[in-house]
C-alpha cells in the first residue's frame, strides 16, 4: 500500500471480500495487541523499518509506523527500471518492462503507472512495456500550463521522439484513453495499434453517469474550502479539468487510421451508448463491452483484460 520513499502511518486495517457478508478478521488489524508482533510485514526491504507507535493525543491507540528508506521495486516507483526524460518542457517519468514490440501505457486522472500493476506482468511477457506518468502525476513534473488532453498528447509525442520511437502500440485507460484517441488523431504516424478503455469524447450526462460529476463537484468544493498542499493543489486542477475536458467531436475520430479496440465495462460509469458512439465514428474499430466488469476492468479482471488486448494487437499485426 505504500510506494516510494517516505514515512507512513496505518491503522484499523480491514479486509472485505466482494459477495461475502462475513469477512475474515485480520489478526491485530487495529495494532492494539502489543504481543502479537509484526511478523506479517515480511516484504520490507532491509533498509526499511516498521514499528508500533502511539497516536498523538490518543494514549491507548496504537498505529503502525512504516519508514521506507530503501529503493522500491514496486511498479510506479521502481528505481531499478524507472527513468526520466525532458519532453515538452517537463520531466516525464517512465518505467520499462519486458522485451519485444513497444506498448505504451497511459493511465487515468489522478493516477500513475502504479494503476497498471496488475496487468504489466502479463503484458510484459509479450511486449516491451513503456509505462508513462502523465505530467504532474506520479513522478512526472508539470509547469503550470492549463491541463488539456491535447497537451497530454503533445507530451506523449515529444516523449516518443526523445526515446527515438517512431511508432508504438498504445493502451489508454480512462483519461489515458482520451489522450490515446487524440494522439492517434493528431500524430497518426506514432500509433501502430490502439486500445482505449473507458474513454470519453466529452463530459455530459449522455457520456458519464451523473453520480461521477456530483462526486467531482463535492471533491472540488472540499479541496477549495481549505489550504491545499502542492499535491492537492494539482489534484484540484485535474478535477476541474475533468469537468470541462475533453472536447472531441465524434466526426473528428475519422482521422484515426490505425486498428482500434474500444472497450468499456458492462457496469462502467462511462455510458454504453457513448462508448458505442466512439467505436462507430472510428473507421473499422472493434467494440468490446466487457461482461461483468466496471470502469476498473484492468484491475478487476487483469488476466482476461490483458488477453483481450494482446489478442487484438496480435491479430491486427499479423493481418497487416
Amino acid at each position: 500500500m505504500c510506494q516510494g520513499k517516505g514515512e507512513y502511518y496505518l491503522d484499523n486495517l480491514q479486509l472485505t471480500i466482494k459477495g461475502k457478508e462475513n469477512a475474515p478478521t485480520l489478526v491485530n488489524g487495529t495494532f492494539e495487541d502489543l504481543d502479537s508482533g509484526l511478523s506479517a510485514f515480511m516484504s520490507l526491504n532491509k533498509e526499511d523499518s516498521v514499528a508500533l507507535a502511539k497516536e498523538q493525543n490518543q494514549e491507548n491507540n496504537h498505529i503502525l509506523r512504516l519508514i521506507v528508506n530503501g529503493g522500491s521495486t514496486a511498479i510506479g516507483s521502481n528505481n531499478k527500471v524507472g527513468k526520466q526524460v525532458e519532453a515538452n518542457g517537463v520531466n516525464l517519468y517512465y518505467e520499462t518492462y519486458g522485451e519485444g514490440e513497444p506498448l505504451l501505457l497511459l493511465h487515468g486522472a489522478d493516477m500513475s503507472i502504479a494503476s497498471f500493476s496488475s496487468i504489466i506482468p502479463i503484458l510484459a511477457k509479450h511486449y516491451k512495456i513503456i509505462a508513462l506518468d502523465t505530467r504532474g502525476h506520479g513522478q512526472s513534473t508539470e509547469d503550470g500550463k492549463k491541463l488539456t488532453y491535447e497537451l497530454y498528447a503533445e507530451d506523449v509525442n515529444a516523449f516518443l521522439d526523445d526515446l527515438g520511437l517512431k511508432a508504438v502500440n498504445v493502451l489508454g485507460w480512462s483519461d489515458g484513453g482520451n489522450t490515446a484517441l487524440i494522439l492517434a488523431m493528431d500524430y497518426p504516424d506514432k500509433v501502430n495499434c490502439l486500445a482505449a478503455m473507458s474513454a470519453v469524447l466529452y463530459n455530459d450526462n449522455t457520456a458519464v453517469d451523473t453520480k461521477i460529476n456530483k462526486t467531482l463537484k463535492k471533491q472540488i468544493k472540499e479541496l477549495e474550502s481549505r489550504t491545499q498542499n502542492e499535491r492537492e493543489e494539482f489534484s484540484l486542477r485535474v478535477k476541474k479539468s475533468l469537468r470541462s475536458e475533453p472536447n472531441i467531436s465524434p466526426s473528428s475520430l475519422s482521422k484515426v487510421s490505425c486498428p482500434t479496440l474500444i472497450m468499456a465495462g458492462e457496469h462502467d460509469y462511462v455510458k454504453e451508448a457513448h462508448t458505442r458512439l466512439i467505436a462507430e465514428n472510428i473507421p473499422d474499430a472493434t467494440l468490446n463491452i466487457v461482461d461483468g466488469a466496471g470502469h476498473n476492468a484492468p484491475a478487476e479482471i487483469p488476466q482476461r483484460f490483458s488477453e483481450m488486448v494482446i489478442n487484438f494487437f496480435k491479430e491486427r499485426t499479423e493481418f497487416s
